[in-house]
């Protein structure tokens, strides 16, 4: 991940134990194939990360995340840590059957 996105990109708590049986469930098991997934998505995942938030957004994960965090999130143009990218990579590449995380009811 070092090599195809920002380091400031490397935050928030890992989960590795949702993701990793999650990518082999689709076949993802060897480094090649978890390099080839991520590069042929790393455009369409930064332009994903740049997107703004909502005005209800910025106020939701600034209670949840702190104000200061969200702040520098958007003004350095990162949002999503590196494990939410291989989440989101992977519904890019496999749809909805993909999908590890929910989005909060509120927003």
């Amino acid at each position: 991940m070092r090599r195809l996105f920002a380091r400031r990109s490397n935050h928030g708590v890992a989960s590795w134990d949702e993701l990793l049986p999650q990518m082999a469930r689709f076949g993802i098991t060897t480094r090649g194939d978890f390099v080839r997934l991520m590069k042929r998505h790393r455009r369409q995942l930064i332009v994903i990360d740049r997107d703004p938030l909502t005005p209800r957004e910025v106020a939701y994960y600034s209670q949840e995340f702190g104000a200061d965090f969200v702040r520098d999130a958007l003004r350095r143009q990162y949002w999503f840590s590196w494990l939410s990218m291989i989440g989101i990579a992977m519904e890019l590449e496999f749809g909805d059957a993909a999908t590890v995380w929910a989005k909060p009811a509120e927003l």
